[in-house]
């Protein structure tokens, strides 16, 4: 390989120019020979003077921090985004012409963003404004690279411009690829060689028409086997790398650095896949720290380099390097480097709605963690070290989603007994709100002491820590007025980890009105894992007679209906029939099955979905009947 790299994320959190150094300094010691910046518009420059000073850098800041990275034998790779992840650019009034989703008009998401994140390229005052921002930041970056992003444009080509455009003949693809080729043409003008991410080949596929010195930076972020999976739900089949050499085009692999040092993603891209072919590089990636620190991420960082340059030869080399983030420790070094967390995506805590029941892959999680935890919080009560607090703090985290899960199975579990212990269940909620406060605790410690005077962005840091207070409060106000002693047991096969597919369950009591239970997404927990599988899910509702329960699917995707079942009035019931009621329903009689088969809700080709937006506002619902 020719360029080992770590990335710092500065577009979503600010960080001090002397942080961004010492950063610098940390990955040239560990054998890194290049730094990575995201940026998106965190470069102030002269035709852009009204960017939020608390957000981003001056052209002398940033000239700063990359004129001292390069001192010290570092390549500094800047990256831009030139039409999805432009979120920031839109939201001043200045930009906001460029969006295609002017006032939230034809969002594919809801991003929280009111001009969405996407720009419009049927303006061509957008290839302006790039050229002339692209231009001005990349003269104080002296590598011969520049990124240009290309990633998630979710939201791409809505507008009525683009609809004329696609009207007269031109597909999605063609305006995708046109924009890349633009963006090549900017790129080689000021002497550079482009780089882009490939995830959205898998709606596009334009990797043919791309230019042969394009460089594709292709990320994956969970397990791998013998293939790189699909981004987006996971259908996309295709080996990667072997179609990028067959083209002609060279390659760079991101892995994800997890905030605990979960090495399972590096290690199953390494050993399982990139030997096979001749990568150009690869990528430490570090997203999003604005609720927290890099520093949990050192040992990761470290030990993905000296995985790549061969200097991992034995499980004690790579505990060696652990150690060294843990005070020379061995044994809580193994620990960390045992623990394999996911990048966990926990969506059911509030079980003041829902419950999910327990799974072997996250029972096993859990039972790791409470054997390791008394021994990694003694060390943490003995131990100063940074790195090693931002670690534990982010594993305790992990275990405390872990804990409000179990304690909602232990709840669920007495409501189906007809006994709730409430002082047992609210004690122990009420200690994991302590824990959440002490954690809270130490990053507002390392924030004074590593980004004192910068703010978190959108505020992400107390909005967080709030929400678990508030969270826990919920919850124990859920358990101590309790009146609801029925449930309702869906059970779903996971298709894809991707959680935009949204669910209505409505039910009907006899002789009332029909009212509903819940809305949002019922993907489970740890959708990182594992797909065609059962997961289970548990909601509170009356102890009254059920006449009916209407299932509604809504969003990008489909969700696949194994079962559903009531307990009322001491009486655990199965359907009796079910009825279609609109959209895109496939065997509904598959729910009335006491087996693993199922019946399909919705719409499922991402592909589509891309296309036609108005995919995702059509409701696909049955009618499932108790008589």
């Amino acid at each position: 390989m020719e360029i080992y790299c770590a990335q710092l994320d500065l577009a979503r959190q600010k960080e001090s120019v002397e942080y961004v150094k010492s950063y610098a300094d940390f990955i040239k010691s560990c054998g890194y020979n290049t730094l990575f910046l995201y940026l998106e518009n965190a470069v102030r420059t002269e035709s852009t003077w009204f960017f939020n000073e608390k957000d981003t850098y001056s052209i002398e800041e940033m000239s700063e921090i990359v004129n001292y990275a390069e001192s010290i034998g570092l390549d500094v790779i800047p990256c831009f985004e030139v039409l999805p992840h432009m979120e920031k650019f839109l939201e001043y009034k200045e930009l906001e012409h460029l969006a295609e989703c002017i006032d939230g008009k034809n969002k594919r998401f809801n991003d929280g963003y009111k001009n969405g994140t996407c720009a419009c390229v049927s303006n061509p005052k957008l290839k302006e404004f790039v050229t002339k921002y692209i231009s001005e930041v990349s003269t104080i970056f002296h590598s011969k690279y520049i990124h240009v992003g290309l990633d998630e444009p979710f939201d791409f080509a809505e507008c009525e411009r683009c609809k004329e455009q696609l009207q007269n003949g031109k597909t999605k693809a063609d305006l995708f690829a046109e924009y890349a080729l633009f963006c090549h043409g900017l790129v080689s003008s000021l002497g550079k060689r482009m780089m882009m991410y490939d995830d959205f080949f898998e709606y596009y596929d334009i990797a043919d028409r791309l230019p042969k010195d394009v460089i594709i930076t292709s990320w994956s972020y969970v397990f791998v086997a013998d293939e790189l999976p699909g981004h987006w739900t996971s259908r996309v089949k295709r080996d990667a790398f072997a179609y990028y050499d067959k083209l002609g085009l060279e390659y760079m692999m991101l892995v994800y650095s997890h905030h605990s040092s979960s090495t399972y993603n590096v290690d199953s891209i390494y050993n399982n896949y990139i030997r096979k072919y001749n990568a150009k590089g690869i990528v430490a990636t570090a997203w999003c720290h604005s609720e927290s620190f890099y520093f949990g991420s050192y040992p990761f960082i470290e030990y993905t380099v000296a995985l790549f340059q061969g200097r991992i030869n034995s499980r004690e080399d790579a505990i060696n390097i652990f150690a060294k983030y843990c005070d020379g420790n061995k044994e809580i070094a193994e620990i960390l480097y045992t623990i394999n967390l996911p990048a966990h995506f926990f969506s059911h805590k509030n079980f003041g709605v829902l419950c999910e029941r327990d799974y072997l892959i996250k029972f096993i999680q859990k039972r790791e963690l409470d054997y390791f935890m008394p021994k990694l919080k003694a060390f943490r009560n003995s131990c100063n070290n940074d790195v090693y607090i931002n670690i534990y703090n982010n594993i305790l985290a992990c275990y405390l989603d872990y804990e409000i899960q179990a304690i909602g199975a232990e709840f669920y579990n007495q409501v189906e007994m007809g006994c709730v212990d409430k002082d047992v269940l609210i004690n122990k909620l009420e200690f994991i709100k302590d824990e959440y406060a002490k954690i809270k605790s130490d990053l507002d410690r390392l924030w004074n002491k590593y980004r004192n005077g910068i703010e978190s962005f959108k505020g992400d840091l107390e909005r967080k820590y709030n929400g678990y207070n508030n969270l826990i409060n919920n919850i124990i106000n859920v358990i101590k007025n309790n009146t609801k002693t029925g449930l309702m047991f869906l059970d779903l096969m996971l298709q894809d980890g991707f959680s935009t597919v949204k669910s209505e369950p409505k039910i009907k009591y006899c002789g009332e009105e029909e009212k509903s239970i819940y809305i949002g997404t019922l993907k489970p927990s740890l959708v990182v894992y594992d797909t065609c599988g059962t997961y289970s899910l548990k909601f509170l509702i009356e102890n009254k007679k059920v006449e009916y329960i209407v299932l509604s699917v809504f969003g990008e995707g489909n969700q696949y209906v194994e079962n559903v079942r009531v307990l009322t009035c001491g009486d655990k019931r199965l359907p009796t029939s079910v009825e279609t009621l609109c959209g895109n329903v496939i065997n509904p009689e598959k729910v009335l099955k006491s087996d693993n088969s199922f019946a399909e809700l919705g719409y499922e080709s991402g592909i589509e979905h891309a296309n036609d937006l108005s995919l995702a506002s059509k409701i696909s619902a049955i009618k499932i009947f108790f008589n």
